[in-house]
């Protein structure tokens, strides 16, 4: 019986431990709809610019449906086009535009998408961001940006 208790309890603290380990913040997020944000500037742009533009974004993605509905709003500039883009190249941290916006004329912007498994992983792993140009159509950077972020309550 000695025996026993003595391999027994070495094996259930170690067990204690590693489940006592895992958090929340380790999981995946468990919401069905998940509410995402970002601040609009030009800090934020690659390069840096120097635009008294700024801005909002406001987000909520559905699981179940694939679709985010956003609200991106501005002021201090007058884009001539945006959209939500990935950073597919992390050294950069720049990337392609995957949700163009239909117009930028006035504040607010708004709009639903669905979004595919991979725009979705870019979401949820922090590499996506709202960009507003003032640029011509080729302009690699915008005049503000934020990078989009799960919201934290």
């Amino acid at each position: 019986m000695k025996k026993r208790f003595a391999f027994f309890l070495p094996a259930l603290l170690a067990s204690t431990l590693m489940l006592s380990s895992c958090t929340n913040d380790d999981a995946p997020d468990k919401r069905e709809n998940v509410e995402f944000e970002a601040t609009i500037n030009s800090s934020q742009t690659i390069p840096r610019t120097t635009t008294p533009g700024t801005g909002t974004f406001a987000g909520s993605y559905n699981k179940n449906s694939k679709t985010l509905t956003y609200t991106v709003t501005y002021s201090g500039l007058t884009p001539a086009r945006g959209g939500l883009y990935s950073m597919a190249d992390l050294t950069t941290q720049v990337g392609p535009r995957q949700v163009p916006f239909n117009t930028v004329a006035t504040s607010p912007i708004q709009g639903t998408v669905r979004l595919s498994q991979q725009q979705e992983n870019y979401l949820f792993d922090n590499q996506m961001y709202v960009n507003l140009t003032t640029g011509p159509e080729n302009a690699p950077t915008g005049a503000i940006r934020g990078n989009i972020r799960a919201k934290t309550y």
